[in-house]
């Protein structure tokens, strides 16, 4: 394993048991048994490590799912599910997360949704397309999705991952 690896895997194991703010440099390298110098060999701060390691567990799953199957509607129940129970594994990594950046932020992930579900479905439809509003419905659910994950984080996941995928859907498809 090399030293980055140590720095995740322990990043991981300290996200079990403490909060991201409750967690510095010194207590993860010596938990990694790697130097502080080695840490900043490969990250900024511990904000570019939180990224790095968002982006590693949704890539875990990512590649779990194509194995498991060949699912095009990232937001269906086959898909919800599983990410929902995913970030409920992963749950202080997903509130560290939240509370320090806006995890739908990146444009790569709103044009795909964009272009995916809001603007293929008016496409498909025939409806007449205002990309602007479609822009704006988009950005208005991405906003709903996070804040309904950060309430159920909040919450402890006390709803089932299934209810909280269901009122995804339900509200992707209410213009249906």
């Amino acid at each position: 394993m090399d030293a980055n690896e140590k720095i995740t895997k322990a990043f991981f194991e300290l996200l079990t048991i403490k909060d991201f703010q409750d967690i510095n440099v010194s207590e993860l390298c010596h938990l990694a048994n790697v130097h502080r110098t080695t840490f900043y060999a490969y990250y900024d701060n511990m904000y570019d490590l939180l990224e790095k390691a968002k982006e590693y567990a949704v890539s875990k799953f990512e590649s779990e799912m194509v194995v498991k199957s060949n699912i095009e509607d990232y937001l269906s129940m086959a898909v919800l599910v599983p990410y929902l129970e995913f970030i409920k594994k992963y749950a202080n990594l997903y509130k560290a997360y939240l509370l320090n950046s806006n995890v739908f932020e990146s444009k790569k992930d709103f044009e795909y949704i964009y272009n995916q579900y809001f603007l293929k479905d008016a496409l498909s439809k025939n409806k007449v397309v205002d990309e602007w509003e479609i822009r704006k419905i988009t950005e208005f659910f991405i906003d709903g999705i996070t804040g309904l994950i950060k309430s159920w984080l909040e919450g402890g996941c006390k709803e089932s991952s299934e209810r909280i995928a269901k009122i995804i859907v339900d509200i992707r498809n209410i213009n249906s």
